[in-house]
């Protein structure tokens, strides 16, 4: 899952791209928002070149949260096969 800083936590086809610039000579891309955020924004992006979830930290998240340890627990799930590549 790709993560992106962004003021209004609104995902547009262009900061998508600054995230994803291989995506660039997509032909349709469609960003839909996703539910079930409790502190970040998430949305679902697909393409011809796949189908991904993405999702904006909300403001001062990481105040409260620690991005790191967040990261490495995900990392562990994912070897553990209890979840889709991230």
């Amino acid at each position: 899952m790709a993560s992106y800083k962004a003021p209004g936590k609104i995902l547009t086809k262009e900061s998508f791209l600054q995230l994803m610039p291989e995506w660039s000579d997509c032909r349709d891309i469609t960003i839909s928002v996703l539910s079930g955020g409790i502190t970040n924004k998430l949305y679902r992006v697909k393409s011809e070149k796949g189908d991904i979830a993405v999702r904006i930290y909300g403001y001062k998240t990481g105040l409260f949260i620690n991005r790191d340890n967040e990261a490495e627990a995900i990392e562990k799930i994912g070897r553990a096969s209890c979840r889709e590549r991230v």
